[in-house]
């Protein structure tokens, strides 16, 4: 019947085209092949027809691009980690000042003279005498002397005693040599400043005379290793010469203190000329096999794979967009589709048409009334055949429904059973559970009553005890 159907469809379509030469179907055919091609060559556009650019760090390559040899290229990264890895290794170098301490000695040795003398003349502008027995110098008078000057001289390096030896005729020439000895072996520490550069926070310490002169590999040879223990802060140096001095001496020790000054200062242009030398000569190399992916699509490029595509000398491909290919492509597909639905909507009741499962012959009057009297029959058996199986199909869709109702009704009583189930189980648990505590406190009760009485005849006893001692 379907073949049947079929034959008779595409003749009729066959005596339609023939009888219509203009028939629109020529023109959808055509406007689909025109948009195809248009397609086709838009997307098969030719690599002559771009424009050509280098790579530049951070973009995105556009194609996969496979080293067509073998090629070694510098990783900058890997270099730069590399680099920064040996600084630490690399040393510090610091320029350090021989003399410092004698001077800072012959500089405490004339302020130490001076303030004795301006101390004397006090003195002498006060007692009018430089010399003073012992009831002068035992008295406030001088006292008061000593306290105006030291108010006056703030850098004053003597105490209460020492004023007045020098004031009975003692110059303690030992005192200040003893001072002089503390001063000069404080002095000669390696002293830094508190606050460092980060350059030399790091690595190991290399000292260089201040008054030398020439390269920094003449330098760095003439250099001496120190150890980074035996550099000391400022603040920390006169920290410890002060706590070297006994209470009573306060003022000696914070004026002492005070002469101490850094002799050991971070050389920064010579520490980064010698580290230069060292990392310049530490590269980081990746080497590329021929065939083995450089980049791929969609990969941003970097430093490392910038550096192969120079090598290389491979540009970006950047495609001209065929704006105009794929607007033709376009519009020849839509002027395809209207015409296709206009002729749709305007063609001639010449073919079968299917309306809600009801087969309509052609109704022109050349139509053969005996194609029809021979089609309604089959037309009639097919629709009832097909009524049939469509009554059947639900029947069984019925039935399965109804079977998988069932199942679940029976899968959820058996679920309440089995809930019921643990319900009873747990109550009698618990039931057996109260019975055994409710047991166990009637035992303890009657334990607790033998104990109360073992106690009360305890006290009687004790109580006829007592009774008996007193009489």
């Amino acid at each position: 019947m379907q073949n049947f159907l079929g034959s008779v469809r595409f003749a009729t379509v066959k005596l339609n085209i023939q009888k219509q030469p203009n028939s629109p179907l020529v023109w959808i055919v055509a406007l689909v092949l025109a948009a195809t091609g248009a397609a086709y060559f838009a997307a098969r556009i030719s690599p002559a027809e771009v424009s050509r650019k280098s790579y530049l760090v951070g973009q995105t390559a556009t194609n996969e691009i496979v080293s067509p040899k073998k090629i070694t290229v510098i990783d900058p990264v890997e270099t730069e980690a590399k680099r920064q890895a040996e600084l630490s290794k690399l040393p510090a170098m610091f320029r350090f000042k021989e003399n410092a301490a004698d001077e800072i000695v012959a500089t405490f040795s004339a302020d130490f003279v001076a303030s004795r003398r301006s101390f004397l003349d006090a003195v002498e502008k006060t007692f009018k005498k430089r010399t003073l027995p012992t009831n002068q110098v035992a008295g406030p008078r001088f006292r008061d002397v000593f306290t105006t000057f030291k108010v006056e001289h703030k850098t004053f390096p003597a105490t209460l005693g020492q004023a007045l030896k020098w004031a009975q005729g003692n110059p303690q020439e030992e005192l200040q040599i003893q001072f002089r000895e503390r001063l000069r072996i404080a002095a000669g520490r390696y002293i830094r400043s508190d606050m460092l550069h980060p350059l030399a926070r790091t690595g190991p310490v290399r000292f260089v005379n201040d008054d030398l002169k020439g390269s920094a590999k003449e330098l760095f040879e003439r250099s001496h290793a120190l150890r980074r223990t035996n550099l000391v802060g400022l603040n920390k140096a006169r920290s410890e010469l002060a706590t070297s001095f006994l209470q009573n001496e306060r003022i000696v020790s914070d004026v002492l203190t005070n002469y101490l000054k850094v002799n050991c200062a971070f050389d920064e242009p010579l520490t980064q000329q010698i580290r230069a030398e060292r990392t310049n000569s530490i590269w980081a190399f990746v080497a590329y096999e021929p065939g083995q992916v450089i980049v791929q699509r969609g990969q941003v490029i970097d430093g490392k794979i910038k550096a192969a595509l120079d090598q290389l000398d491979v540009p970006l491909l950047t495609p001209k967009k065929p704006l105009w290919l794929w607007a033709l492509s376009i519009l020849c597909a839509t002027l395809a589709l209207l015409i296709g639905f206009r002729t749709f909507q305007r063609r001639k009741n010449t073919d079968l048409v299917m309306m809600n499962n009801v087969v309509t012959l052609p109704t022109n009057e050349n139509a053969d009334r005996t194609i029809q009297a021979q089609l309604m029959p089959h037309l009639a058996r097919g629709l009832m055949s097909k009524l049939v199986r469509g009554l059947i199909s639900q029947r069984s869709d019925l039935i399965q429904t109804q079977n998988a109702g069932s199942e679940q009704l029976h899968e959820l009583e058996q679920r309440l059973e089995q809930i019921n189930t643990r319900l009873q189980t747990r109550q009698s648990a618990y039931e057996q559970r109260i019975a055994e505590l409710e047991k166990e406190l009637a035992a303890t009760e009657e334990e607790n009553r033998e104990l109360i009485r073992a106690k009360i005849r305890e006290a009687r006893q004790n109580l006829e005890w007592a009774k008996a001692q007193n009489q």
